[in-house]
């Protein structure tokens, strides 16, 4: 669960109100080019945003390379996304309320990419500086429902890492705002209430998010992560092999050297097999699992994966 919603962190915050920039139409195109993981042509978009408009393209810039870092389990573009995020805070004292939700979107790219690194003490910081800017932007322009999406996850998560809270009704309604009346905040904000509904244990709610946002982008790999962790959760084994399946021939073709994703795959569908008795393929996937430890001096994470594959197949055998 804590890397989907890394992953799904590092890509949300990409969002911003059209109705404040002629270039709104750009702006819809890379994001569409961004959930079919077409990098590229994202980016070259970005580039021809922050040649009219430098904050809102370079900021559009460090959230698709944060995107791709996190979806590739990288941090081969950290430089660049790093001296973006230097150029975006630079801009902290402006009293304009988009340049204040820009330089809020960058504290929590930053922020998201420090969790990706585990790196959570790191990553709190920024985020509390994060939700300082959005309450200054809804503060300024109430109207602006883009920033309640990122205030509403903040909210939601903040009394139950620093307080223990318990389920935040204020920052769901938040999102559901975000998900409803935001211009470019409606998927980020459905997969967001899916996770949350399936963390809540509402598996039928989280699972109508997660159909609005497959019908829309079928082979967007963060949203079947969110399909298939709202399935294990609901512990519908048979349903989370088929999602499984298709992650796993996604991965296979255009991410074959990313060992972690790659472990995530053949782990969960050991772990599937297991539960519906069907021992052989769960041992053909756990020793899959297990062939992956030459790797694990480019991915230590992997150990990880290794170690529950090792347990399950001491439950098998």
């Amino acid at each position: 669960m804590k890397r989907t919603l890394i992953i799904f962190l590092s890509a949300l915050f990409i969002i911003t109100n059209a109705s404040e920039y002629k270039h709104s139409d750009a702006m819809r195109t890379m994001l569409n080019y961004l959930y079919s993981s077409n990098y590229d042509s994202a980016l070259s978009v970005s580039d021809s945003i922050m040649n009219i408009n430098q904050v809102a393209g370079e900021y559009m810039k460090m959230s698709i390379l944060g995107t791709y870092m996190s979806d590739f389990e990288t941090d081969t573009l950290e430089n660049e996304f790093y001296n973006l995020y230097e150029a975006i805070i630079k801009n902290r004292n402006s009293d304009d309320a988009m340049i204040m939700f820009f330089v809020g979107g960058a504290y929590f790219q930053k922020s998201s990419y420090l969790a990706m690194k585990r790196n959570y003490t790191g990553a709190l910081q920024h985020g509390l500086k994060a939700s300082s800017y959005f309450n200054k932007t809804l503060d300024k322009d109430s109207t602006l429902y883009d920033a309640y999406l990122s205030n509403g996850i903040i909210d939601y998560f903040k009394g139950k890492f620093l307080m223990g809270f318990g389920k935040n009704t204020a920052g769901k309604n938040e999102i559901k705002l975000a998900a409803e009346r935001g211009l470019f905040t409606k998927y980020p904000a459905y997969d967001m209430l899916a996770i949350i509904y399936s963390m809540e244990e509402q598996y039928d709610t989280a699972l109508i998010y997660s159909d609005i946002l497959l019908k829309a982008f079928p082979s967007n790999r963060m949203f079947l992560f969110t399909r298939i962790k709202i399935l294990l959760d609901a512990e519908d084994y048979e349903s989370a092999l088929q999602y499984l399946n298709i992650l796993e021939n996604n991965i296979m073709q255009y991410q074959e050297m990313t060992y972690y994703n790659i472990a995530y795959v053949r782990y969960n569908k050991a772990l599937c097999f297991k539960e519906l008795n069907m021992n052989t393929q769960s041992m053909e996937y756990i020793e899959k699992v297990l062939s992956m430890e030459k790797y694990i001096s480019i991915d230590g994470r992997l150990k990880d994966f290794i170690n529950k594959a090792n347990e399950l197949k001491k439950k098998i055998s």
